[in-house]
């Protein structure tokens, strides 16, 4: 018996033994039970209900059962509609000519791979270009948009990790119109949560540039109340702040300003407040106010200077003037040993 090849529509692909058959039907032979055949074990696309393919029943079937049906492949159109041809929207809503005919754009000849599924996920692998224009990647999408995306164009040249709402991760190899060269950009419209457990977190700057944080937001989405804040807090131990670790770093500062009309400072402690210099300290201000509730202690080892460009006011129940009361009556001087600064 010669073989015999003949053209069928799937008609029922429910495989209760999971073992690669189907039933389709021809116009000659009727309804037919159908082998899946696969270039590799490792690959299974079975065709969908409705599928035009081409089957085939070989003259020598080894040991397989005499006069078996076996898949060969799936056909995209023998006829075409040749009505929608020009038109890419339809033309792309009609699975049975091809699953995305975007791969003809390049050059006029298919320079796309693509396997999608019935619900639209899909794999393709581009390598489409020409002298305008290059799309070279490839690329994992599902049905909804998720994308996993390497592409190797000139003008993105990045892995691309996003959602269908364009919340994504950016790695970059080339420098691009809206990305530096080997940049990393996580960007999302909600929030972003990054959790250490048992270890450390770390963030670095190797000879480069600048380390910014900087909080833009105008309470325009704010719930809550809450809005423009930059927070750090440690709930169990300290906050430390350090310029330099040595003495080769020179001129090193910390600045805190406030620059708004209304701008304030405002330092709390549950206990005491240190402020520790090896050279000058310096207080500049409109006018400076310092209330005690209890003693207030001013001590120099060298020259005491007070000086007004008006009055000088001094009240008190009894003032003594160079009495040696002062170290009685004042409270404790503090020496380096009552306190550990960062570092010290």
């Amino acid at each position: 018996m010669a073989s015999k090849f003949i053209i069928a529509t799937v008609e029922d692909n429910i495989d209760l033994t999971s073992t690669g058959r189907f039933y389709a039907r021809t116009t000659v032979e009727g309804k037919l039970l159908v082998n899946y055949a696969t270039p590799n074990s490792g690959l299974a696309m079975i065709p969908e209900v409705g599928d035009t393919i081409l089957i085939c029943q070989p003259d020598d079937t080894g040991a397989y059962p005499e006069g078996m049906w076996i898949y060969v492949s799936t056909l995209m159109a023998a006829i075409p509609d040749t009505s929608i041809i020009a038109d890419r929207d339809k033309l792309a809503q009609n699975r049975k000519v091809l699953p995305d005919v975007t791969m003809y754009e390049g050059r006029g000849i298919p320079q796309q791979l693509l396997i999608t599924s019935p619900k639209g996920n899909r794999l393709l692998l581009s390598d489409r270009y020409n002298p305008e224009f290059f799309d070279v990647k490839a690329e994992l999408k599902s049905s909804t948009g998720k994308t996993v995306q390497l592409n190797d164009s000139p003008k993105i040249s990045a892995i691309i990790l996003s959602n269908e709402h364009n919340d994504r991760i950016k790695i970059t190899t080339d420098e691009s119109v809206n990305s530096a060269a080997q940049s990393i950009e996580v960007e999302c419209r909600g929030p972003q949560k990054h959790i250490c457990r048992e270890s450390q977190m770390d963030v670095l700057v190797f000879d480069g540039t600048e380390l910014n944080v900087t909080n833009t937001s105008e309470g325009t989405n704010a719930q809550g109340g809450f809005w423009g804040n930059i927070n750090v807090e440690s709930k169990n131990k300290d906050v430390n702040i350090t310029v330099g670790n040595n003495a080769s770093n020179v001129g090193g500062k910390i600045n805190i300003n406030a620059m708004g009309t209304d701008g304030l400072i405002q330092i709390f402690s549950g206990n005491r407040i240190v402020i520790d210099a090896t050279a000058d300290i310096e207080v500049h201000g409109a006018n400076i106010s310092m209330v005690a509730d209890g003693n207030l202690s001013l001590t120099a080892g060298g020259v005491m200077s007070i000086s007004s460009g008006a009055n000088t006011n001094i009240d008190g129940a009894q003032v003594f003037l160079n009495s040696g009361f002062s170290k009685a009556e004042g409270s404790a001087n503090l020496t380096n040993n009552d306190y550990t600064l960062p570092g010290k």
